[in-house]
């Protein structure tokens, strides 16, 4: 999706019944997927659509974190839709990759799933959505529908979502993605 176009589905969105708050936090969540960049453009125009609707920004923040918890409590979400023992840090990692896990727990998870103006059904949904996008994320995208269905969504939502994103994707990457998504969806009904 071009940026223009954040602006003219934000007004459909409204249109729908969407808040602006509900926007705002779907465009954020996209950040650390689709990168901080595209999401703080992306922002730009969905603000333009608001002011135009006569929508008062800065919106109220949804921030639950600070500097000294991001960590803590992103990875307490993350564990609570992937597991207990998901991204632990474990002696033996190197100084780098100890860094790669706690920066995703941070960012990802701190900053952005533990914000409050969307669930976590909701904010899984999005991800999928993102990283089907992106294509040749295979192992991301199948680890995100599993936490997707763990938070809430139904298979049939997953794969809902992913045919609704192939138009904008295109539809040898939204192939791709259906089947991953799919596969994933198939593993955790054998998992029960």
């Amino acid at each position: 999706m071009s940026y223009p176009q954040v602006k003219e589905q934000t007004g459909i969105a409204l249109d729908q019944g969407l808040t602006p708050l509900e926007i705002r936090e779907a465009i954020y969540q996209t950040a650390s997927y689709a990168g901080y960049q595209k999401a703080i453009n992306a922002m730009a125009y969905a603000d333009e659509m608001f002011a135009e609707r006569g929508i008062e920004i800065p919106l109220e923040s949804q921030a639950t974190v600070t500097d000294e918890d991001r960590y803590e409590k992103g990875l307490e979400a993350q564990r609570a839709i992937f597991g207990p023992d998901f991204a632990a840090i474990t002696e033996d990692m190197s100084e780098s990759m100890k860094r790669r896990v706690s920066y995703v727990s941070e960012f990802s998870f701190g900053d952005f799933m533990t914000r409050t103006g969307l669930d976590e059904a909701e904010r899984e949904l999005i991800v999928l959505c993102v990283i089907a996008s992106l294509g040749g994320a295979d192992s991301q995208l199948s680890g995100h529908a599993a936490g997707s269905l763990a938070a809430g969504n139904t298979g049939d939502e997953l794969l809902a979502a992913v045919l609704l994103c192939m138009p904008y994707n295109g539809f040898p990457r939204g192939l791709n993605a259906y089947a991953t998504v799919n596969d994933a969806i198939l593993q955790a009904e054998q998992n029960g």
